[in-house]
Parts: structure tokens; C-alpha cells; sequence
């Protein structure tokens, strides 16, 4: 179902890295894990969504908003680890909210 995607658990040793690294390198390596949690949320909401079975789409539901939780803690954090990025983050979180107003004056959403 998955194919190659799927983590490598056999080999203890695939998630070391080989040095300390620099708030900068750690930043990069945050965008990988940033990505599998989208990819996670994605993957149990789907599941969520396909079963009727109430103490099934419950628990997965969960598990959902945990790693959106996760999310806002990665991005968070790269936040703190590259503040360069963290302007470009607020950037376009400013237009997003100048475009929400603009829909607001124009009586096309609710304020």
C-alpha cells in the first residue's frame, strides 16, 4: 500500500546523524519532519474519513489533532532556529490577513 515510503525500523541506527548540528542544518532537517507530519495528518484523516465504525474514527480523529499539534510545534521551533524564515512566515500570514479583510469590507465573508 505504502511501497518504499515506509520508515526503515530494522536498522536502529538510520535516524542518526553523524554530527552536531547547526541551528541552520537542524532548521532543514525540521522542513523533512514538518513534511511527515502533514503527510500524517493527511493519512488519518483519510482513514477517519473511510470507516464508519465510531470508536475507530474517534481514536484516529485524535491521533490527527496530535500531530497538528506536533505541526505547530515544529514550525514553532523552526521559527526560533531561523528567524530569516520566520519573516517570510509572517509575510504570508500579513497578506493572508489583508486578503481576509479585504472580503470582509467587501461583504463577501462574515467578520
Amino acid at each position: 500500500l505504502y511501497g518504499d515510503r515506509l520508515p526503515s525500523f530494522p536498522d536502529p541506527y538510520a535516524g542518526n546523524v553523524s554530527k552536531k548540528m547547526t541551528n541552520r542544518e537542524l532548521a532543514q532537517a525540521l522542513r523533512l519532519d514538518i513534511a511527515s507530519e502533514l503527510e500524517a495528518i493527511f493519512l488519518y484523516d483519510a482513514h477517519a474519513a473511510s470507516t464508519d465504525d465510531p470508536v475507530a474514527k474517534a481514536v484516529l480523529e485524535e491521533i490527527r489533532d496530535e500531530e497538528k499539534a506536533h505541526f505547530g510545534e515544529l514550525v514553532t521551533l523552526m521559527r526560533y532556529l531561523d528567524p530569516e524564515e520566520a519573516e517570510h512566515f509572517e509575510d504570508g500570514a500579513e497578506e493572508v490577513r489583508e486578503i481576509i479583510e479585504e472580503l470582509e469590507e467587501e461583504g463577501l465573508i462574515e467578520k
